[in-house]
């Protein structure tokens, strides 16, 4: 009998913590009338250092400058290091390696003497893990239309932008938006333009 009046005290003391936290999650009258982004100033410019990336599939919104990117194949990866962007993990087109890039000037063919820490190893490009990305904890993914497939579940883990993979300047200006580099892309699409010139 204790052991039933104990179970049922803990079952009450539970409900009444579960509704007060649904209560504390909701709205109040006060929030609906002065929303966050009206009266309190953080999240005014919280939201003013958002942007909106429009892409191969949608548009994503993307805020501030991210810092944990996972790019999803080489020429994502490719973006990101000319605009000075490490980052966190990568999946390219082959198998070349099994394991993290623990060594990436070594490991990733091409452009690794360019990545200056090592990155998560998340798959395929076109068939990523998502348990792997999801481990990574990123606030942005870079992929292309080949992910497009997958952009839902993708975008349930981070902001995700798919690029077109045959359109490198648009593609770049894209990633330059995401990553707020704008600035920098300019510089990358005027030393391409200079190279081209000789």
């Amino acid at each position: 009998m204790l052991r039933f009046l104990s179970t049922r005290r803990l079952l009450i003391v539970l409900v009444i913590l579960l509704s007060w936290a649904g209560g504390a999650c909701r709205p109040t009258a006060r929030d609906s009338v002065n929303p966050p982004s009206m009266s309190d100033p953080s999240a005014a410019t919280a939201s003013a250092d958002c942007r909106m990336v429009e892409h191969a599939v949608g548009s994503t919104e993307v805020c501030g400058q991210p810092q944990r990117i996972v790019a999803l194949g080489p020429y994502t990866l490719e973006h990101l290091l000319a605009l000075e962007v490490q980052p966190i993990g990568f999946s390219d087109y082959a198998p070349f390696h099994q394991g993290d890039y623990n060594a990436p000037s070594q490991q990733v063919p091409i452009l690794g003497n360019r990545i200056t820490q090592p990155i998560a190893n998340v798959g395929l490009a076109e068939t990523p893990s998502l348990e792997a990305i999801l481990k990574t904890q990123p606030d942005l993914i870079f992929g292309t239309t080949a992910n497009a497939a997958i952009y839902d579940a993708l975008s349930e883990i981070a902001p995700t932008v798919l690029i077109e993979r045959f359109n490198p300047e648009s593609s770049l200006q894209m990633v330059a938006k995401a990553v707020d580099r704008v600035e920098k892309e300019d510089k990358v699409l005027l030393d391409a333009d200079q190279s081209l010139a000789f």
